[in-house]
């Protein structure tokens, strides 16, 4: 993270106005306005906007008060562009507009910082509500862990909530270079059979985000020595898993690369007792070894 990314001491009004200008929002392919009162922007687009590290046209993630299928066909109909329901049941859909990808959630709860509070991690739980002056809403300390360079779990309940939080969670920390918080990584640890709940399509999905990252290579390393790409190695001919890797043998690759590396890191077993037995090596001088 660029040291002047994240001004120090600056107010949630100045944040917000910095993320805003860093969002280009004249570039978008609809108009603030165009969305109703109470809109609010979420999720990665706020936190790449603090961190300054922006893709020309980011993925957008919007939360309503209403419904936000509805509402996203209303503006794909006054505007233009596809739209796609993600979730029918939570009313989430999606509107692709001019190469833009534009996410619409209803808000779950009866304020925005209740659905915050039902979100991944601390740093995605930031929100800009749109308007004259957008302010920063951060009330799980989201900017403290940009500011520290870490990763932190909003609740083990929320990762539970969807698996895929587990393994997003090693992906996000290796796209920002980021530490993982140690209460997070053990519930990663802990929790990592549940990701076999979740649709191999969106695993697969994931494992290549992370693979592609510029901590990629140590990523999957956490993630074989942490379990979660246990159903991926243990795939079985004709399995789903073994189909999907497959079709993404750069992704296998990545995997089995790693894999080995695992096993090179780990000590020889000790030798048995008995005729053939290796010696045990002398014990070294303390302070000439070197710390690994």
């Amino acid at each position: 993270m660029p040291p002047a990314a994240i001004p120090a001491g600056a107010t949630a009004a100045q944040l917000g106005e910095l993320a805003w200008r860093r969002l280009h929002p004249q570039r978008w392919p609809l108009p603030p306005e165009a969305f109703p009162a109470g809109a609010a922007l979420v999720g990665g687009a706020v936190r790449d906007a603090l961190l300054d590290r922006l893709p020309p046209q980011p993925d957008l993630d919007l939360v309503v008060r209403e419904d936000a299928i509805a509402l996203c066909r209303q503006l794909g109909r006054r505007h233009g562009g596809s739209v796609v329901v993600l979730d029918a049941e939570r009313s989430i859909a999606r509107l692709v507009i001019q190469g833009w990808s534009i996410d619409l959630a209803r808000q779950e709860g009866d304020s925005l910082e209740h659905d915050l509070g039902r979100r991944d991690y601390r740093l995605n739980a930031m929100a800009l509500p749109l308007g004259t002056a957008p302010q920063l809403l951060d009330p799980l300390e989201g900017l403290a862990d940009l500011r520290q360079g870490q990763l932190m779990a909003v609740a083990e309940a929320n990762l539970l909530d969807d698996p895929l939080r587990l393994l997003r969670g090693v992906r996000l920390a290796s796209e920002l270079g980021f530490a993982l918080d140690p209460q997070t990584q053990r519930w990663l640890e802990q929790h990592h059979a549940c990701l076999t709940t979740v649709a191999g399509e969106r695993v697969l999905a994931e494992l290549e985000k992370l693979a592609a990252s510029p901590g990629g290579a140590v990523g999957l390393g956490q993630c074989l020595a942490w379990g979660l790409l246990q159903p991926w190695q243990a795939a079985s001919a004709g399995s789903e898993a073994e189909a999907l890797l497959a079709r993404h043998p750069g992704v296998a690759k990545k995997i089995r690369e790693a894999d080995v590396k695992r096993m090179q890191r780990q000590p020889p077993a000790p030798a048995t007792a008995g005729k053939g037995a290796a010696r045990a090596p002398a014990p070294r001088a303390a302070g000439t070894g070197k710390k690994e």
